[in-house]
């Protein structure tokens, strides 16, 4: 006896469950799963360092744990309806907040390429051009800059001669000239996005009383 693929009702079964029945609720989770794949694919590459014996396995075994319980408690959070005391359900800054944490603390555990980790951080500050505010991109900025700096001082101080002081310095000047820039852009893409609404608010409110009229 052979199994079909799954049928229809059971992947609406699988999605009801997962995301719920409020549509607000589920677009909340909709967004958060796919930030969800980024925690995923960072462990994934721990793992893989740690394979290839390129990381301490005490270390990515803190970045996975980390990962999973933060990424489960902010999935129960959305999905339970908890988060609707906030002016924000989607918990957008803490989660991109723990993103930029989460990553700095990524660029530990995986020393030798640990170059590439810096792309995480500005793929997450591009996503706050359509999600946060303004001001709240310069602040993640900021903290993706200085996330940075601490890790690679205390790596510098404790593992020299893994985190060469030198090299860096280097990846921090680039690291915050790249980041800096990104975080503004993203600002001005989320200054317009704001403004665009606005409008299209006053525009609906005129049209309302044109048709009281």
């Amino acid at each position: 006896m052979t199994l079909g693929p799954p049928s229809p009702r059971a992947f609406q079964f699988v999605a009801d469950l997962l995301l719920g029945n409020d549509a607000k609720v589920r677009l909340r989770l909709t967004r958060f799963f796919a930030a969800a794949a980024v925690y995923a694919f960072c462990s994934a590459i721990a793992v893989l360092a740690v394979w290839w014996k390129l990381s301490d396995p005490l270390v990515a075994a803190v970045l996975c744990a980390i990962n999973l319980v933060a990424t489960l408690g902010f999935y129960v959070a959305m999905r339970s309806g908890w988060s609707k005391r906030f002016s924000d359900p989607a918990m957008t800054m803490p989660q991109m907040v723990f993103a930029i944490v989460a990553i700095s603390y990524s660029y530990a555990a995986a020393a030798p390429v640990r170059g590439a980790v810096t792309l995480l951080m500005a793929l997450v500050l591009v996503f706050g051009a359509f999600t946060v505010s303004q001001r709240n991109c310069r602040r993640l900025g900021w903290l993706a800059v200085c996330g940075l700096a601490i890790v690679m001082a205390v790596g510098s101080v404790r593992s020299p001669e893994v985190f060469a002081p030198r090299i860096e310095v280097i990846h921090f000047l680039l690291s915050a000239a790249v980041l800096s820039v990104i975080a503004a852009v993203a600002g001005e893409l989320s200054a317009l996005r704001a403004l665009q609404q606005t409008q299209k608010l006053e525009l609906r409110n005129a049209l309302d009383k044109v048709r009281q009229l």
